[in-house]
């Protein structure tokens, strides 16, 4: 059988859910070694994750449209608020003390978004 290149995509991030998932159950702290390992260098990890987000953005755009891409980011979200609800005092406080910093810091992705949401509307009230 041949995949898509979404297909394959939907495919590594369902093995490394799986991967994640397992290693929390069994070994949390190897989770926690990781994701410090991962952070320890925010900005290239940002970095390579917004270069790695445009090359996904593209192939995603091969079999679907922006809004239909929008669609799936909110069932997404929605899943994420449900999952953290539950520290919603802790990441509430976190947001207070730093809002001005975290917009100032956000100002860049915040156009992107921004510009993906023109796009988004336009697609969507073109005709």
């Amino acid at each position: 059988m041949i995949y898509t290149t979404v297909e394959w995509l939907a495919l590594l991030i369902a093995v490394l859910s799986l991967v994640k998932i397992a290693t929390l159950m069994i070994k949390p702290k190897i989770w926690i070694n990781f994701s410090a390992k991962l952070w320890k260098k925010p900005k290239v990890t940002g970095i390579v994750a917004l270069i790695l987000s445009v090359a996904v953005l593209y192939f995603l755009l091969q079999e679907m449209t922006i809004v239909q891409i929008f669609a799936t980011a909110l069932f997404f979200k929605l899943l994420l608020i449900a999952g953290s609800a539950s520290y919603a005092k802790d990441l509430l406080s976190i947001k207070k003390k730093n809002i001005k910093k975290i917009i100032k810091e956000s100002r860049f992705f915040i156009l992107i978004f921004l510009l993906l949401i023109i796009w988004v509307l336009w697609e969507i009230f073109k005709y």
